[in-house]
């Protein structure tokens, strides 16, 4: 039997939807998981914001924003239509919170970490590679879930020029 260009475009385009869900579950999860914590540990989180010398004086600010922002984000990557922003979002955030870390292994003065619980556990360095997987496989997915879109998009204008005609 011979697979045709639909058949191939739908396998391409499921498989991208599988890695996009995988994707948005891990990340739901991850920011969850650490805003919890956070809130949870907020006396140690604000304390751990407040040594940090690049953030001391937005740590009263960020000891709050940080944890809901995650929380906003994992709640756009549960609402479909919000997804590619969700994940852009993830991307956008988990790259500042990477610069961060490499900041500080760098150039920064006492190191503490406030995402808590077995991610507190990692090295600075574990941690660093750990948010590259995460920035990578956001990266990745927010480019399917645009690709995907583009394309449903052409395929129903092209569907919507045909039935003018």
């Amino acid at each position: 039997m011979e697979t045709t260009l639909k058949d191939k475009f739908q396998i391409i385009s499921k498989t991208k939807e599988i890695i996009i869900d995988m994707t948005c579950f891990l990340l739901i999860i991850l920011f969850v998981y650490t805003a919890i914590t956070k809130l949870y540990t907020y006396s140690s989180f604000e304390e751990g914001l407040h040594n940090s010398v690049l953030l001391k004086p937005y740590s009263h600010i960020l000891t709050w924003f940080i944890p809901s922002s995650e929380i906003c984000i994992s709640i756009l990557l549960i609402i479909p239509k919000s997804r590619w922003l969700g994940l852009l979002s993830s991307f956008l955030l988990l790259l500042f919170f990477t610069i961060y870390l490499i900041y500080m292994v760098n150039y920064g003065g006492p190191k503490s970490c406030g995402c808590g619980g077995v991610i507190e556990a990692l090295s600075w360095t574990q941690h660093i590679y750990f948010n590259i997987f995460f920035i990578l496989i956001s990266g990745t997915s927010f480019y399917f879930e645009t690709s995907l879109f583009d394309i449903h998009q052409n395929i129903k204008y092209k569907m919507e020029d045909s039935s003018s005609n």
